[in-house]
């Protein structure tokens, strides 16, 4: 669960992404886990999965650049 204000907007970069609302200091905590609202997976289940029919996305691939 995110611990922080977000929203929804246009990357500009590779359309649409999600944003904090308002910067976020160093060392801040910004998830958790929370049962019942969050998803676990064993490793197993997550190593089972197909990838899509046309080949791996670009979304699955994350872009850390930087600013």
């Amino acid at each position: 669960m995110l611990l922080v204000d977000t929203k929804l907007g246009s990357s500009g970069h590779r359309g649409l992404g999600l944003f904090a609302k308002q910067r976020i200091a160093k060392g801040t905590k910004i998830w958790t886990f929370h049962p019942g609202f969050d998803q676990e997976f064993e490793p197993a289940a997550v190593d089972a999965v197909q990838p899509p029919a046309g080949g791996p996305s670009s979304l699955a691939t994350p872009d850390f650049a930087t600013t």
